[in-house]
């Protein structure tokens, strides 16, 4: 698995800070991490739909189907923190890029 963390050390010093003072810090990862979610979501289909196949032809919709494979957040309790994952096969390669390496061709072509 892939783990990115966004943010700068000093938000995250910040944040902890908040998390520190608040009630009930539970609320507010869950409140941050849904906010995450739907931005995330927002973020992908507004590329879906604003941004053309740079290679021209039936588009693929990429895109669209990352933005449906964001999940929900999901508030660990133990660290105070919150995690909201994209299961998406092919975004680790966009994101980070990487070779791209061919199958091995099926012994048995049948055409």
């Amino acid at each position: 698995m892939i783990t990115v963390s966004v943010g700068m050390e000093d938000f995250r010093v910040q944040f902890g800070e908040t998390i520190q003072q608040v009630g009930r810090p539970r609320a507010l990862l869950a409140a941050v991490g849904r906010t995450a979610a739907k931005r995330l979501r927002a973020h992908f289909f507004e590329k879906n739909n604003t941004e053309p196949n740079k290679l021209g032809g039936k588009r693929s919709e990429f895109w669209k189907r990352v933005a449906e494979s964001v999940h929900d957040a999901i508030v660990d309790d133990g660290s105070n923190t919150v995690s909201v994952s994209i299961n998406h096969t092919a975004i680790a390669q966009k994101v980070f890029g990487g070779p791209i390496v061919a199958k091995a061709a099926s012994r048995w072509n049948i055409c």
